[in-house]
């Protein structure tokens, strides 16, 4: 008994996977960057967190997190001695594409270079209504 098995390769046989996740940008103020002067974040912190995709459409921002990672100056009480150490705040925000006044004015006073602002969570709602994540926005003080 011989068992013979035939498979057609044809072009029609062959699939091609396409990318349909969107790509969006990310900007706050109008600035779409990930090194920034500490004047122009002073300027710009009070903005809305703006989500777009490659075509322009815009999408409402659901949440966000910051995490703002700075360095701190402090004297040692026991050497006298100037030191740093890095510090860490973090925060989420709902139903809002703005940070509190709060938080505004804390970064406004505290900026510095070398400091890092990190926007992640950041969900938007598509235009059927389902909520993605977009990617990372991470920003360098220099």
């Amino acid at each position: 008994m011989v068992l013979v098995f035939i498979s057609p390769l044809s072009a029609q046989s062959k699939k091609v996977l396409i990318d349909s996740t969107p790509q969006f940008i990310i900007t706050l103020g109008g600035l779409n960057v990930g090194s920034i002067l500490p004047d122009q974040l002073k300027k710009h912190i009070d903005s809305a967190i703006i989500v777009k995709d490659k075509k322009g459409n815009q999408y409402p921002v659901v949440r966000f997190r910051i995490n703002y990672s700075f360095t701190n100056t402090y004297r040692d009480s026991e050497t006298e001695l100037m030191k740093k150490t890095k510090d860490f705040r973090a925060a989420d925000f709902y139903d809002t594409a703005f940070l509190t006044p709060n938080w505004a004015e804390s970064i406004k006073d505290n900026v510095k270079p070398g400091d890092e602002l990190l926007f992640n969570w950041i969900l938007v709602r598509l235009k059927n209504g389902k909520k993605f994540m977009v990617p990372d926005w991470k920003v360098t003080i220099r």
